[in-house]
Order: C-alpha cells, then sequence, then structure tokens
C-alpha cells in the first residue's frame, strides 16, 4: 500500500475521532451515518448518474460474482455451507441487523408498542394499515416490506392511515375484521355453536 493511501486513512481516521464526516472533514456526520449529509447526498448522486449511464452494471456485477460463487455484496468466495444463499454469511447478518434497525425506528415514530395489547417488543411488531387497504396500496404502487419501512423513515410526517400492531393482533384483524381483543363475539359464535345444519337448495 502506497504512503499515500495511509496517509488518507490516518487522516479520515483522525477526523472520526473528531467527530467529522470521515469524507470531507468539515461537518459532523448526519444522525446515525457515518458520512454528513451534503457527502451522502453527492454520493447518491454519484450512484444515480452511474445507474442512468449504464443500467446493466450492477446487474452484470451481481450475476458474474453469483456465477463464480462468490458473495453478491461483498464478493468474498463464499463457504460450502453458503452456496445455496446469493450472499455470505456476514452479509446476510448485517443486512437483518440494518433492517431491524430501520423497523425500530420507525416503529418508535409510531408509538413503540400495539396499539391494541401494547407489546413492546420488536420482534413481533408490524406495521399496519387502519382501514385494511394494504394490499390495495401496493398494487397501485406502494412498497411494501423493507422498503415501507425505508420510506416512512424518510417522511417528516407520520401516516394517520398506519399504526403499530404485534403479528398476533394483525393477523386477528385480518382474519376477524377486527382483533380479538376487542371484539370475540365471532369466535365464541363459531366455537359455541352445535351441529351445523347445511343449507337445502331447491
Amino acid at each position: 500500500m502506497s504512503d499515500r493511501s495511509e496517509y488518507r486513512k490516518a487522516v479520515k481516521k483522525r477526523w472520526r475521532e473528531e467527530g467529522k464526516c470521515p469524507n470531507c472533514g468539515t461537518r459532523p456526520p448526519a444522525p446515525k451515518r457515518s458520512l454528513c449529509e451534503v457527502c451522502l447526498e453527492t454520493s447518491r448522486r454519484y450512484t444515480q448518474k452511474r445507474r442512468r449511464e449504464d443500467p446493466n452494471a450492477f446487474r452484470e456485477g451481481y450475476r458474474r460474482r453469483k456465477a463464480e460463487g462468490q458473495c453478491t455484496n461483498c464478493g468474498v468466495p463464499k463457504t460450502e455451507d453458503e452456496l445455496r444463499f446469493s450472499a455470505c454469511s456476514r452479509c446476510r447478518k448485517v443486512e437483518r441487523q440494518r433492517a431491524l434497525k430501520i423497523k425500530a425506528e420507525v416503529v418508535d415514530m409510531y408509538g413503540g408498542s400495539c396499539a391494541c395489547c401494547g407489546e413492546s417488543n420488536i420482534v413481533f411488531l408490524t406495521i399496519d394499515h387502519v382501514n385494511n387497504d394494504g394490499a390495495k396500496r401496493r398494487r397501485l404502487g406502494e412498497p411494501g416490506g423493507g422498503l415501507l419501512y425505508k420510506k416512512l423513515r424518510r417522511q417528516k410526517t407520520l401516516d394517520p392511515t398506519l399504526q403499530v400492531l404485534c403479528w398476533n393482533c394483525n393477523m386477528g384483524k385480518r382474519m376477524m375484521g377486527g382483533c380479538p381483543h376487542q371484539d370475540n363475539s365471532f369466535v365464541e359464535e363459531a366455537l359455541g355453536a352445535g351441529k351445523w345444519e347445511r343449507r337445502k337448495v331447491g
């Protein structure tokens, strides 16, 4: 490694220790990011420019690394146990942790616990569409899953049509039209009914 590279690494390390952006050394990093807002925006614009100039460049790199048995994210050769995955175990772990942190930020924005039963463990929580129109909104182009959490984190205002529910309350609401914690009459009627009589046709 050249003396210039060693010098740049030392400078970046010093800037980090001083609480500055390691890229420019003039501004503090953005919240929960290593670079400042200006450097992040510059990086985003550069990536968008590269994608416009050569839309297939990223796909070709992905396919080449996959064909060569490398991690499609970092390019490190995969072990025998990792061959059935596109990414290595380290990259998959980092991605799961990153997704969980983003989800936790969004859940905290929307109250931090289930709006029905009060469950607060982030693993059990999810974003629920109050009007049960999630599928319809996804057909109209609204993202789902991890992309929805990223979109909500970027927004400055809360969406009143969304709330936090745990998986139990969310599934109960989906199956019964409302969470059984609030109204369990449908289940009680079904379980308490006697022999079901078939309607006679004609």
